[in-house]
């Protein structure tokens, strides 16, 4: 039920709208959408979500700072095959109680990598 719920929440981002889901531990859509839109910073507000799956949706833009309070993910953070770009966020330092995978392959990122990313000690891949 709260991973639906998770799945409800990413329609709203189309409407520029999201309504908060405090208890969803899961933020997943499945891959293959076509209209590029940008990742709300309001994601930042699911704290309790343990796994966040975003691959191949056409998200562009910067990658919000927001993403940094996400710090209950443990199993899966992937925003892989998008279209992102500027510079990474610091804050992903702050996902360092990520034991599963993290994956931000194929984007436009620039700049250097961060130091921040060795606090994600835990990953699996």
């Amino acid at each position: 039920m709260q991973r639906f719920l998770a799945l409800l929440v990413l329609a709203f981002f189309r409407c520029n709208s999201i309504r908060v889901l405090p208890n969803a531990t899961e933020l997943v859509l499945p891959p293959g959408r076509d209209k590029v839109s940008t990742l709300a910073t309001e994601v930042g507000l699911l704290q309790a979500i343990t796994r966040l799956q975003l691959a191949r949706n056409s998200f562009s833009g910067s990658l919000a700072t927001e993403i940094g309070l996400l710090s209950m993910i443990r199993a899966q953070f992937d925003l892989g095959h998008n279209l992102f770009t500027g510079e990474l966020p610091s804050e992903l330092g702050k996902l360092s109680g990520l034991t599963g995978s993290f994956s931000i392959q194929s984007q436009s990122f620039r700049g250097n990598v961060i130091t921040e990313l060795g606090e994600l000690r835990e990953c699996t891949k």
